[in-house]
């Protein structure tokens, strides 16, 4: 199988072994599949951005990082992936699809890159399993389309969780949120964990002119909920969302498998879990997973051993 696969995800300090094992995973899945890697590195003190890119060439990785001097935080997930599709798009790649997966989900299965493939139909689509929003959220986003309203407070360089009436001008995103609600966007939205999208779909967000849109400054209530915001500019584009729980019922699971991950026939299995935090709860069924699903055998042939520490 010829195929060309970006991978998405972002970086941070606190999250840098398992990082570095949902890269291993992906790597073991992927089999010879190549992809190429692009990641934002949150200002990480020990200068992540050096160490994936190093693992990435010690791999035969092409890898290209969008770095930030100042942490962004939970609620820069919308800045951070808006920027890396705005660089995916700027490559003279013709890429066939583009994965985007959290750095606590990790691979358990072998043949992702197969599957994907299998679920692929449109260049231009989106695809992952819909999510209805909750009441209070569902709220925050017809706030914003409000052309003066609330907005979330810095601490610092950071947006908080904590909000004022202090928004005298429209958000940045406001035309495509009325856009995507008059195209059909009933406040569903594709999971943040693990969702892939056609090697288009970058090229189209850009070619509508929303990837030039976003302002720091204009901000609102919806921020962190870059799940949302890219279902958004896909409603909005135009462009198809496909439910790949409606191919295969499997990835109805990735959130919700925990346990079980080690409890079932590997067959019944969605090919990613999420999510495995850097807990020691959660750790200690990470090391269950790694102990018994066939992926990690070191007698995989064909597949890198697994590591959860850096390797450079």
């Amino acid at each position: 199988m010829s195929v060309k696969i970006a991978v998405m995800t972002f970086a941070y300090e606190g999250d840098r072994e398992i990082g570095f094992d949902m890269l291993n995973s992906l790597l073991r899945s992927f089999g010879n599949t190549k992809f190429d890697l692009y990641f934002t590195d949150d200002a990480s003190p020990s200068r992540l951005d050096r160490d994936i890119t190093s693992w990435a060439e010690q791999h035969n990785l092409v890898a290209k990082c969008i770095r930030y001097e100042e942490n962004l935080g939970f609620r820069g997930a919308g800045e951070r992936t808006l920027s890396l599709l705005k660089l995916i798009a700027q490559q003279p790649v013709d890429y066939d699809l583009i994965l985007r997966i959290d750095t606590d989900a990790l691979v358990i299965r072998e043949g992702l890159d197969k599957e994907l493939y299998r679920a692929f139909s449109d260049k231009d689509a989106l695809y992952g399993v819909l999510k209805p929003m909750r009441p209070k959220d569902r709220i925050g986003y017809l706030l914003d389309l409000f052309p003066f309203g609330f907005k979330r407070k810095l601490d610092g360089h950071r947006l908080s969780k904590r909000f004022s009436f202090s928004r005298f001008s429209p958000v940045w995103w406001w035309r495509a949120g009325v856009s995507a609600l008059i195209k059909g966007f009933k406040f569903h939205y594709v999971e943040g964990s693990c969702y892939f999208m056609g090697g288009n779909f970058p090229k189209v967000l850009l070619k509508s002119g929303f990837l030039d849109l976003f302002d720091k400054k204009k901000h609102g209530l919806i921020t962190s909920e870059e799940d949302v915001l890219v279902t958004t500019l896909c409603r909005a584009a135009g462009s198809p969302l496909i439910e790949t729980d409606n191919i295969d019922a499997r990835w109805r699971r990735v959130n919700i498998i925990g346990k079980k991950a080690v409890e079932e026939p590997v067959d019944n299995l969605p090919w990613v879990m999420h999510a495995l935090k850097a807990t020691p709860k959660d750790a200690a069924l990470r090391s269950q997973v790694h102990n018994t699903l066939p992926l990690f055998n070191a007698s995989n042939i064909g597949r890198p051993a697994p590591t959860i520490a850096n390797e450079t």
